[in-house]
């Protein structure tokens, strides 16, 4: 969005808009516009999630008792990855 002509004319309007606000002190439009700018110029991503299936050999039985869940576990991913 940010490099479109609508894009760059929307961010235009904004930074126009919150030096009014400013000057008006209103404060809370300040804070509406600048949440409003970081969201278009920064969008929050979010984190992949993996599944990992744990499968146990039969020579394992005398370690890990019992049967396994066949269900997915959700891994979340770390940065240090």
């Amino acid at each position: 969005m940010f490099f479109s002509p609508t894009g760059f004319i929307v961010v235009q309007a904004c930074v126009s808009e919150l030096k009014n606000a400013h000057d008006r002190n209103d404060v809370q439009t300040v804070a509406v516009l600048l949440d409003q700018l970081c969201s278009m110029l920064c969008p929050e991503t979010t984190e992949p999630v993996c599944y990992l299936t744990l499968n146990k050999a039969p020579t394992q039985d005398e370690y890990i008792r019992g049967s396994m869940s066949k269900i997915p576990i959700p891994l979340a991913v770390s940065p240090v990855l």
